[in-house]
């Protein structure tokens, strides 16, 4: 009898802990109405907290009840603070971005509109200006008209150099790139539009020459950058021997130049393709070949702060070893959800968590997931319980600051750490979470002087960005500024 009561008990205590560990797992869902599309991440009203918006299906009648966008704000302890679904109009919002659309610091949704009259689609870039952390009306600027069976893509960037996004839309299957420079106060040029040649899959945006300025990416059976000089874009061929669906552009081997890496996904979804593209100079030549078996897609994102970029494919995650060396493929150990996914330091600790969409079609909703990184690999579904907002107690107190703040060219950090530590650095991190500058320090007491560039000396853009000063023993404090254009 005694056995049984025990095997009772332990029975009990083992339904308890699987009780426990799926409440955990539900605690990184957030439930969003309507089939989401897309989603993308900033700081809405400037707070220094992450904000969420994601892009659904959404079409004819169902307009009435259900969002095209939906804004999730501010996280914090472990919640958003609100989600707001109010924004209702026909929509199949398969990308949608925030960017930065006018002089002002607050991040604006940018989204394709379409309307479509027989066989002909017309194509708008929507704005949906911020106003100190509000949307109100959109505001819509005609693009081009293609075939009612066509899609377009597109993408936000300072392919000029004025520090405004511009609006770049490259459509399928009529070939052709559209753009609209913008001129600030809110208004943009007459659209140009350009005959790329081939078909385009994805697109993407990055400084490719070195000289600052956003240049265009555009995969499809020719991998092709595009510059735009004198009122017009020029493109240059980086690749015509195969097939690339997806790229990203980032620095893979840590050198200040920027790199393309491309994945291609082929029909039947077997031995997918990764290639690595370095760039030396503006010319760019093939170093990296690799066939992977997960055909969900890219994303790349540096998960250990080693400033080399990591790959996840599906979720599978791929860890950059330098030198164009990479890890075999690791199971991650916590459900991603689905594509599309982002990357945000939620919790503020200084590793980038993820954040994916997927739709739940056995009870019909809208999932957000959330993953939680514990910087080594591991993520969770709940904020690990040191982060970079320091909530422990330090043994012996920092004192860290800034001044001015906000600022718009230079900013003294001021610091004082006790005689106990030896040594310290202080790290700058953007809202998003990735470490931006690594500024030592050797005095106790001191200033250090940053200019708002990164470790490479290229500018970075306007925004929240955290300051984190760390001892030889890890003691740390964290504060925020803000730096204006």
């Amino acid at each position: 009898m005694k056995g049984f009561i025990w095997i009772k008990l332990i029975a009990i205590a083992i339904i308890l802990f699987i009780e426990a560990q799926l409440a955990q797992i539900e605690a990184i869902l957030v439930e969003i109405p309507r089939y989401p599309l897309s989603i993308d991440v900033s700081d809405i009203d400037l707070d220094g907290n992450i904000d969420v918006v994601i892009g659904h299906s959404n079409s004819g009648n169902e307009v009435d009840n259900n969002p095209a966008i939906t804004i999730l704000r501010d996280f914090q302890n472990g919640a958003f603070a609100s989600i707001d679904t109010s924004y209702t109009q026909p929509a199949y919002l398969e990308t949608i971005k925030f960017a930065k659309m006018n002089e002002d610091n607050y991040p604006d949704i940018v989204i394709p509109y379409g309307e479509y009259q027989g066989d002909t689609g017309y194509i708008y870039m929507r704005v949906f200006y911020n106003d100190m952390g509000y949307y109100d009306t959109p505001t819509d600027y005609f693009l081009t008209t293609i075939p009612n069976t066509g899609y377009f893509n597109y993408t936000c960037a300072d392919v000029n150099g004025d520090g405004l996004d511009d609006g770049v839309f490259p459509s399928n299957p009529n070939h052709i790139l559209t753009s609209v420079i913008n001129l600030g106060n809110n208004h943009f040029y007459a659209p140009i539009s350009i005959d790329i040649g081939f078909p385009p899959q994805a697109i993407q945006h990055g400084d490719l020459s070195d000289d600052g300025i956003d240049d265009i990416l555009i995969t499809g059976s020719l991998l092709t950058m595009f510059s735009y000089v004198n009122g017009t874009f020029h493109p240059t061929v980086i690749e015509n021997n195969g097939m690339s669906n997806e790229a990203e552009i980032c620095d893979v081997d840590n050198d200040g130049d920027n790199d393309i890496v491309t994945y291609s996904i082929p029909p039947m979804g077997d031995d997918c393709t990764l290639r690595i593209y370095e760039n030396q100079n503006g010319q760019f030549s093939q170093r990296f070949q690799q066939i992977y078996s997960f055909p969900s897609g890219l994303s790349v994102f540096d998960y250990n702060n080693d400033n080399l970029p990591d790959f996840l494919l599906a979720n599978r995650l791929v860890t950059n070893l330098g030198y164009y060396a990479f890890s075999e493929p690791e199971l991650l150990h916590y459900s991603t959800g689905g594509n599309p996914k982002v990357f945000a330091d939620l919790d503020h600790n200084g590793y980038l968590d993820i954040l994916s969409i997927v739709y739940d079609y056995e009870n019909i909703r809208g999932l957000l997931y959330l993953n939680f990184n514990e910087g080594n690999g591991n993520f969770i579904p709940y904020p690990p319980t040191e982060n970079i907002d320091d909530t422990n107690i330090n043994p012996l107190p920092i004192q860290l600051s800034s001044f001015p703040n906000p600022f718009k060219t230079t900013v003294t950090l001021s610091y004082t750490i006790p005689e106990v530590y030896a040594e310290g650095k202080i790290s700058i991190f953007n809202i998003k979470g990735e470490r931006v500058k690594t500024l030592p320090i050797n005095d106790k007491k001191s200033n250090v002087i940053w200019d708002g560039t990164d470790d490479h000396r290229k500018p970075i853009a306007a925004g929240i960005y955290f300051y984190r000063l760390v001892t030889d023993t890890q003691n740390s404090k964290t504060q925020r500024m803000l730096l204006l254009k």
